[in-house]
């Protein structure tokens, strides 16, 4: 299990990423399985990743933060 917590600019915390990803009740940090967990990204169209996997740890600059992290 490999958690981030919520102020890293990851796409484990980005609402736009899909992957399996769970989060504690207070919304400081994000579980996933491994760092090798992919999904896709839904960013808005025009930010160049949209619809490819990507990786828990990897960035854009189309970066949302998670709704449900605080």
């Amino acid at each position: 299990m490999k958690q981030y917590p919520n102020v890293f600019k990851f796409c484990v915390t980005c609402a736009y990423w899909t992957g399996c990803r769970t989060t504690d009740n207070f919304g400081t940090y994000v579980k996933v399985e491994s760092d090798n967990v992919t999904g896709k990204c839904m960013a808005p169209m025009g930010k160049g990743w949209r619809g490819q996997d990507r990786r828990t740890n990897a960035y854009c600059s189309a970066y949302k933060k998670w709704e449900v992290l605080r």
